[in-house]
């Protein structure tokens, strides 16, 4: 069943995948390649005991509202300061902010946040992204690394093609010679669905 999403239109498997290829090492997790055979990070299903890259994510939720004027709603989940007209959407600590201008322009500034130490930060979708390459590893590994990191998880290929692009581009320049990596997708409950890391009903692929 492919039921993984990078969105609400899109998946990036590689034609044929998943094929939950069994032998003695079952293909019951998900990676992005780099390869001519899977090229500009398509997805395969993969051994989970093979060693790969390990990608960790923290994301935050960030809203912004279609009407510009409703400046308060671009800060749900955010508190809200205004002045000289604009305002700034505090990002869980009073140093990290968001500030957006009436012409809907935004910056992003976070010299201080609650994501742990060393995640860089990534770019803002419907979410707000950091990532880390934290080494190599099997898929338990991995998982159980990003989870040692707070809030972290295995990043997730899951908002459309502009963050897939990006993930892809921050695996390559972290891990150069490398031509596979993980994401945070599996099947490891042998239903023949791939679901995310987060367990979120939305977020199966």
């Amino acid at each position: 069943m492919k039921t993984l999403v990078a969105d609400s239109m899109k998946t990036f498997w590689l034609p044929g995948e998943p094929n939950f290829k069994k032998g003695a090492e079952d293909e019951r997790c998900v990676a992005m390649g780099k390869s001519p055979e899977s090229p500009g990070g398509m997805w395969e299903d993969v051994s989970c005991l093979i060693t790969l890259p390990i990608t960790c994510e923290v994301r935050f939720p960030y809203s912004y509202p279609r009407n510009p004027r409703k400046m308060e709603e671009r800060c749900q989940g955010f508190a809200l300061k205004k002045g000289d007209g604009s305002f700034i959407c505090q990002l869980l600590s009073k140093n990290s902010t968001i500030a957006v201008d009436p012409d809907k322009t935004s910056r992003v500034s976070l010299p201080e946040t609650i994501a742990p130490k060393e995640f860089e930060f990534a770019m803002v979708t419907g979410k707000i992204h950091f990532l880390r390459a934290m080494g190599k590893g099997q898929y338990t590994k991995a998982r159980s690394t990003c989870k040692g990191e707070g809030l972290a998880h295995l990043v997730m290929d899951d908002r459309g093609q502009d963050w897939h692009d990006y993930v892809l581009q921050f695996m390559v320049s972290h891990f150069p010679s490398q031509d596979k990596f993980w994401t945070g997708g599996d099947d490891i409950d042998w239903n023949n669905e791939h679901s995310w890391v987060d367990g979120e009903e939305d977020y199966r692929f």
